[in-house]
């Protein structure tokens, strides 16, 4: 077979063979679509699943095999130029180096032009799909550290152990923000504010991306899911969105906007509807606004069966070949059809008919083009050797650890209250740090649970398959090592969803002989469509331990493993301590632990506004007439615990503001003091609100933070900056001014209020 085989073992190429990664000129790579045929093309645009390539499933023990007639098939004659992720299982090391080498060998010695295959996978906390690797808490934990240092050490790990396995491209960050709670895929965000999801996510692409993508320790990131996908008005996955073009650009734009700057070389589109309108074919989306206004030059990929979609639920297209046209001319580089050669197929078909230009092709085959050059794939298609040292390193698993114990968030810390009293009288002593040498009763289902700690994309899609996790400790075996065997009783009481026959009865018996109870809550890991729920409250069996152990008199330490917030308003007033754990990864007992015994002093604070109840849905900066100060609604939507809030063992306190303005630029500074006996770590939270806008402004927003070590004693002077662009005021129709007037500006306990003209 004559072909154009573009390595550097390869003579009379069309480049120097000796070129660097990311060398390609644009005539290069012009040179090179020069030479393809539109079905080479159309292979290039087309994305498929390791499914089609393989016998078999991977479950534990019984690992599939791959079908070599299937893979040249997809490769050599379909010319796919695109495979990721993985059949129901993760794979070890040696596998995943094996199976890309074997398609990239095809790929670049078998096909006419040599073109390598771009292998991905969904590294969401880590590489999750690697057996050795090394898992992460997930992006709402990540969030909940309020580091962005932490989080952009997770993305150096993700991508190191990436790349080690021959995998070249995630599809992460997630920059979506979390402002529906019932939302399934709250806890691949990185919380509810467009600032904090904007620092978080941005931090995530430099550590996966580095300074050049070409690296072995590097892999190119993916800005998910442009735009507005987060906010069903169902609360259910990739169900219709309806929103302003103002709340468009002033809530959701930011963070993606934030993450395109910080060179994210990829975006997954939403795969739902805004407005009535598809996001896959609508170009005022995909091409003004992403193209256009925000200069992205990267591939945008679908997800799942997107363009099918527009077919099959959308049903704005009559068939698939028409959902393709309608797609690629409204911006769609990449279709993860995923399991079939359909999508490449109905491309040719068009050109031929005359219904898609080969030059609108060429737009998004030069992108895919480039984007394999800049990994440096057309020098070195499988790559990644020289990080496979650092898989499942020591100091990969210091850096998760470090992340689960930033992201734990201590939310109350005092004995239960009777209906209308303070809870918060400082001269009752507090449940935690757990002192002396009483007994303690650990209970719930996440006591004993590792799904719950690790959640989904963890070894398999949903994380529900308990025999491929490793020796990893849970919440009870943490605590037997912190405080010792004989101090901990364990009884589980329930299941997540069920009762177990006579386990509350054991529970509460085994309670009689134990000082405290730490009870452990949540959900098992889920995520995407088997995430929905039909009862967003925690489940009435939980609700029902949970009372029980109220019941019992002893001070009860509940600890919330959660992918998003489930309220639990009849049982809330009955706990003495509350801790927000949520899905803190194979570290995350240890931390707990350490945290109740108070090794850890707490520092996370909440990402997101935790609801009183199913039916008082609301972000922090929720405006007057959700409640905050009106006659009528006074408190009606009052989170549980608001955005931001979280307890330390020890206290700080704020000097009063310092505001300057010098007609463009505003300062504001305030000192912070640790005046409590501990080192402690404090997340100086600014936010500011304009009393009066032309429309109606948030009750407050975001605008500054920052995470400061301070030792017992100790003061810093922390200092923000804001200029115009921050304060500005957004239409409905997305046009965005700055209104001269008076301003609010709240720093912990502290605000004061300022002119700005």
């Amino acid at each position: 077979m004559r072909r154009h085989l573009l390595t550097a073992a390869t003579a009379g190429t069309l480049f120097a063979a000796s070129a660097p990664a990311g060398s390609l000129t644009a005539a290069d790579i012009d040179r090179l679509l020069s030479e393809m045929t539109v079905a080479e093309k159309a292979g290039q645009m087309t994305q498929l699943n390791i499914s089609v390539i393989i016998d078999g499933e991977e479950t534990p023990g019984s690992p599939f095999t791959i079908n070599d007639d299937k893979l040249r098939d997809i490769v050599v004659t379909h010319g796919v130029g695109s495979l990721f992720g993985v059949w129901h299982g993760a794979l070890p090391l040696d596998r995943w180096r094996g199976m890309v080498t074997q398609i990239q060998d095809l790929a670049t010695q078998e096909t006419r032009l040599g073109i390598p295959v771009v292998f991905a996978d969904d590294s969401v906390h880590g590489a999750n799909y690697l057996l050795e690797g090394t898992i992460l808490p997930h992006n709402l934990n990540l969030g909940a550290t309020w580091n962005p240092e932490l989080a952009r050490l997770s993305g150096e790990v993700t991508a190191k152990e990436t790349r080690a396995k021959a995998t070249h491209w995630t599809f992460a960050p997630v920059a979506d923000l979390a402002r529906e709670p019932r939302w399934s895929r709250v806890f691949e965000s990185f919380g509810e504010d467009p600032l904090l999801t904007s620092v978080m996510a941005s931090s995530v692409v430099e550590g996966l991306q580095g300074d050049t993508l070409a690296s072995d320790n590097t892999v190119a990131a993916t800005a998910k899911h442009f735009l507005g996908y987060s906010t069903p008005k169902s609360g259910r996955d990739r169900t219709p969105v309806y929103m302003s073009r103002g709340e468009l650009v002033d809530t959701h734009l930011p963070s993606f906007r934030a993450v395109f700057d910080a060179g994210a070389a990829t975006t997954m589109i939403n795969s739902g509807e805004i407005n009535g309108l598809p996001v896959h074919a609508n170009p005022d989306i995909l091409i003004d606004l992403l193209r256009g206004e925000l200069g992205f030059e990267g591939v945008a990929v679908t997800d799942w069966e997107d363009i099918n979609k527009l077919v099959t639920v959308h049903r704005v297209a009559p068939d698939k070949k028409e959902a393709a046209r309608m797609a690629i001319e409204a911006g769609i580089d990449m279709s993860m059809v995923a399991q079939s050669t359909d999508f490449a197929t109905n491309v040719i078909e068009l050109v031929e008919e005359g219904k898609l230009s080969e030059s609108t092709l060429d737009r998004s085959v030069r992108r895919i083009l480039k984007f394999k050059d800049d990994l440096g794939l057309f020098q070195n298609p499988v790559g990644g050797d020289n990080a496979i040292a650092s898989v499942g390193s020591r100091e990969h698993h210091r850096i998760s650890a470090d992340a689960a114990r930033e992201s734990l968030v201590l939310l109350r810390n005092n004995p239960p209250r009777a209906e209308g009293e303070n809870n918060e009288d400082e001269t009752i002593a507090p449940v935690l740090p757990l002192a002396g040498d009483g007994k303690i009763l650990v209970t719930g289902p996440a006591a004993d649970d590792l799904l719950a700690l690790y959640g989904a994309w963890s070894y398999t899609w949903q994380g529900q398959v308990k025999e491929w996790y490793p020796d990893t400790p849970t919440v009870v075996d943490a605590m037997k090592t912190q405080f010792g065997d004989s101090r901990i009783l364990h009884k589980p009481g329930t299941d997540y969803t069920a009762p177990i026959e006579n386990g509350i009865t054991a529970a509460a018996n085994a309670a009689k002989f134990a000082d405290t109870i730490v009870l452990c809550l949540g959900e098992i890991g889920s995520t995407e469509r088997p995430g929905d729920l039909d009862e967003f409250n925690l489940d009435r069996a939980q609700l029902d331990l949970a009372q029980a152990m109220i019941d019992t008199g002893k001070p009860v330490v509940l600890v919330m493993v959660t992918n998003r917030a489930r309220p639990f308003a009849e049982v809330e007033a009955g706990m003495s301590a509350i801790v927000w754990a949520g899905e803190p990864g194979p570290h995350g007992s240890t931390a707990i632990a350490e945290l109740l015994a108070g090794e850890l002093n707490p520092s996370g604070r909440l990402p997101f506004s935790y609801p009183r109840h199913t039916g008082a849905l609301a972000t922090y900066d929720r405006k007057t007439s959700e409640g905050l100060g009106n006659w009528f609604q006074e408190g009606a939507v009052a989170p549980l615990f608001e955005f931001g809030s979280g307890l330390s063992y020890t206290d700080v306190e704020y000097e009063p503001l310092a505001i300057q303005w010098n007609g463009s630029e505003a300062t504001i500074s305030t000192t912070v003091k640790n005046t409590g006996d501990r080192p402690t770590k404090e997340v100086v939270q600014l936010y500011a609100t304009d009393l009066v806008a032309s429309v109606t402004p948030y009750g407050k927003r975001l605008k500054g933070f920052d995470k400061i070590s301070l030792k017992p004693g100790q003061s810093k002077r922390v200092m923000f900056k804001l200029t115009k662009d921050d304060l500005l005021v957004t239409f409905p129709d997305g046009k965005q001014v700055f209104e001269p007037g008076e301003f609010r500006f709240m720093i912990g306990d502290q605000q004061a209020q300022a002119t700005l003209n």
